[in-house]
């Protein structure tokens, strides 16, 4: 059987004949029959060719182009730099809350706010609340650091994070302020790991702030569509052809 017939042989006593067999479509066959057929119009028929439509190649090759494209330029959004507005700006946790002003340009661009902290077998729940050169809010949130360690009987082991952050696109140029302050902290007294000699859980937090920033969110969500738009032309062969062959005992070796 081939793409788009079928040879059959059979042979009886000095006799052999052989059978060409191709697939004739429903409409063809009611009308030269005069009659209605009540096919499965779900299943697929061995001799049934696979209908790729007008624009299956354009489709299936510029989906795939487009797929890269978009992961190719969601992946160069990601790791632009951008500049530095504020680097390794030390806060201590003996002055907690404390305001820190944020000089930013309303550049339609991300701003990144990255917020660490020296943990040792503890954490903490950091407040933060942005205020815009007008005095207005622009956001408040919360964020939890966390670091532990310790060693078992498989060895020593670390787990949390003692770093976050988040972004948000400035709006109007000016100087921002950032309101922070360590809502709750705690210490976590299991395991053997060490702790701050101070007894708290931190004993600095350490502020980084990046402007100029893209996201390659949509675009990678845009190259997430194409991709499924790929799989699915290029599935649609592969599953006729699978239909095709199903309940027969043939493999590719044959």
């Amino acid at each position: 059987m081939s793409n788009s017939a079928m040879l059959a042989f059979s042979q009886t006593g000095s006799e052999r004949e052989t059978y060409r067999s191709i697939y004739v479509t429903k409409a063809e066959a009611e009308a030269a029959f005069g009659v209605t057929l009540d096919l499965k119009p779900y299943r697929v028929h061995p001799l049934q060719p696979f209908v790729a439509g007008r624009n299956y190649q354009f489709l299936l090759v510029s989906s795939f182009v487009f797929a890269i494209i978009c992961l190719v330029m969601a992946l160069g959004f990601n790791i632009h730099n951008g500049r530095a507005v504020l680097r390794n700006t030390q806060v201590d946790m003996r002055d907690l809350p404390v305001e820190i002003a944020i000089p930013l340009e309303a550049d339609n661009r991300l701003t990144s706010i990255r917020v660490s902290g020296d943990m040792r077998n503890s954490w903490a729940y950091l407040e933060m609340e942005m205020l815009d050169p007008n005095g207005q809010p622009v956001f408040e949130t919360g964020r939890t650091i966390e670091s532990y360690s310790g060693r078992d009987a498989d060895g020593s082991w670390r787990e949390g994070s003692p770093a976050t952050g988040l972004r948000f696109r400035p709006e109007v140029s000016g100087t921002y302020t950032l309101a922070l302050s360590a809502a709750e902290k705690g210490l976590w007294l299991g395991g053997n790991g060490r702790q701050h000699p101070s007894g708290e859980p931190f004993t600095r937090l350490r502020l980084d702030v990046r402007a100029g920033l893209f996201t390659g969110k949509w675009m990678a969500f845009l190259g997430t569509v194409f991709g499924a738009l790929f799989l699915y032309q290029f599935g649609r062969k592969w599953l006729h052809r699978r239909a095709r062959w199903s309940g027969s005992d043939w493999v590719d070796e044959d």
